[in-house]
């Protein structure tokens, strides 16, 4: 009974001040795997592995898995998104809550090529502050938002970056934040209407989605 009280009084006090876990922290290419470092995480995160894929034209260009700490409403997401040229990423997250687990694989959602009824204007515009809205795309699926990312890059990968389409309201809650992966930096701003509402804007979601949309958009020959 006094071992018991013990144990007791000791998850009282993880529970009374907030018990952080550590989680691993790494990014790669490839589906289902990486490995990295633990890292210790703040008392509102666990540990989340996140799976995107981008394509064009329905072909593959990039395919990045991450591990990272990161806050628990971002567990169990999944989100796309679609732009000018057959541009298309999807994103899934898995979660787990014990120091330096290993959450379950992310599972990307089923691609609906089913017109919802939103149209957005979009177009990519590198090396510009300024992105001329001419085309417009017809969004699919959960695509119900049109989004606006603009970003200014440095690193070993320097350049400004401005793109807009159809996305799921999950990639709408970055709002402005500066982001860094390896050798790359960027502040960036996002915003999202619904084809007629202002622009909204919010915090918190995986770096990875931002850094992948970056490199896709370089490196892909949109222009």
């Amino acid at each position: 009974m006094k071992h018991l009280l013990g144990l007791l009084c000791g998850l009282s006090a993880l529970v009374a001040t907030g018990y952080s876990l550590s989680c691993v922290k790494c990014l790669a290419p490839g589906p289902n795997s990486c490995n990295g470092t633990s890292i210790n995480c703040t008392s509102d995160q666990v540990c989340l592995s996140s799976y995107e894929v981008t394509s064009r034209n329905g072909v593959k260009v990039s395919e990045i898995f991450s591990r990272d700490c990161l806050p628990r409403t971002l567990c169990d997401v999944e989100g796309s998104w679609s732009a000018l040229g057959g541009m298309k990423s999807q994103v899934a997250t898995r979660c787990c809550f014990s120091d330096n687990c290993t959450p379950p694989e992310p599972k990307l959602p089923a691609v609906s090529n089913e017109v919802n009824g939103l149209t957005c204007p979009t177009c990519i515009s590198v090396e510009s502050d300024r992105c001329s809205a001419e085309d417009v795309i017809q969004c699919t699926g959960n695509e119900n938002k049109c989004f606006l990312i603009a970003a200014d890059i440095t690193g070993n990968v320097s350049s400004s970056l401005i793109f807009r389409g159809c996305s799921t309201e999950i990639f709408c809650v970055l709002g402005m934040q500066s982001v860094s992966s390896n050798d790359i930096h960027a502040d960036l701003k996002v915003t999202c209407t619904n084809g007629s509402a202002g622009p909204f804007g919010g915090f918190s979601l995986l770096v990875i989605t931002v850094i992948t949309i970056m490199i896709s958009v370089i490196h892909c020959n949109f222009l």
